[in-house]
């Protein structure tokens, strides 16, 4: 049986060590933002962007850039270190992050006078500081350009998904549990889903050929259901667009970055421009990149 001043000095102990935790639950703030980051806040439908001073709770949902910067601060004080940007996550997950970078640095001198001007040490090389429309992301892979016949070539391919990679897709059915009330919404997380077993090598797009992976992912959302195209942009860059199948009136629900919006002639919803790369494992990566019409 354990001696009641045993029990005592365990009880403090654990107290002492509850307090001295980061307290994150509410009131995070963000004291430092480059990039257009957005957030949805939890409860609420429409995307709106962060600035510096904007007040965050674990359950609000962040997309960022891929060139954009975020740092956190606690209610208690407790600065997080700079994140980067590329992805779209909960302020939660961000939290765990940063305190495991934070845990990983400890010891190592870090300027963290960033609320008075930020360190530019942290900032991506060949970029200034400055805050554009829209951060730009680097050049991840070579660039390739086709032809307008070209383009028309593939499109007359856009139902014709291999048989072959039919046989694969029961177990990428049962992937979506997206409500339809509320974001991500049924397409969006099926894409997303379907771009993500593309990329990782879940369904095997065939080599050697530049425009294979765009057309087996439009091949693939059209399968599920999901209207799709591939276009050229101004550069003559291949892109698939998708319907979001959110209403345009209500395109905050998508997002609040109009330049992450392609809008289709004769078409009233929101459609959504993904540049399909083969080094690019990220689903919003490739919807900035797609972005950059």
């Amino acid at each position: 049986m354990l001696r009641p001043r045993y029990c005592i000095f365990t009880i403090c102990l654990f107290i002492v060590t509850f307090v001295n935790l980061p307290c994150f639950a509410d009131d995070i703030l963000a004291t430092f933002t480059f990039g257009k980051i957005e957030v949805l806040k939890d409860g609420e439908r429409e995307w709106t962007f962060i600035k510096k001073g904007t007040e965050l709770t674990e359950r609000d949902l962040v997309r960022m850039p891929p060139v954009s910067l975020i740092r956190l601060k606690a209610a208690d004080g407790t600065l997080l270190p700079t994140l980067p940007g590329g992805r779209e996550l909960s302020v939660g997950d961000l939290i765990v992050e940063g305190i495991g970078r934070k845990k990983a640095t400890k010891g190592k001198r870090i300027d963290g006078n960033f609320d008075s001007r930020p360190a530019t040490d942290v900032l991506p090389l060949g970029y200034e500081f400055e805050e554009s429309n829209y951060a730009q992301p680097p050049e991840m892979t070579q660039r390739f350009t086709i032809t307008q016949s070209e383009l028309n070539e593939l499109r007359h391919q856009l139902d014709a998904l291999p048989d072959e990679i039919v046989i694969d897709l029961p177990r990428l059915s049962s992937r979506n549990n997206a409500s339809s009330e509320a974001y991500p919404y049924p397409t969006l997380e099926r894409a997303r889903a379907l771009y993500e077993a593309l990329e990782t090598g879940q369904v095997k797009a065939a080599k050697l050929k530049p425009c294979s992976h765009s057309l087996l992912y439009t091949q693939l959302l059209r399968h599920f259901k999901i209207d799709a195209d591939l276009i050229i942009n101004e550069k003559g860059e291949l892109l698939t667009i998708f319907d979001s199948k959110v209403p345009r009136t209500r395109a905050k629900w998508i997002t609040a970055n109009q330049r992450l919006i392609h809008e289709k002639q004769g078409k009233d919803t929101v459609w959504m421009p993904i540049q399909v790369q083969p080094q690019i494992q990220n689903f919003t990566i490739a919807w900035y990149q797609g972005s950059r019409m």
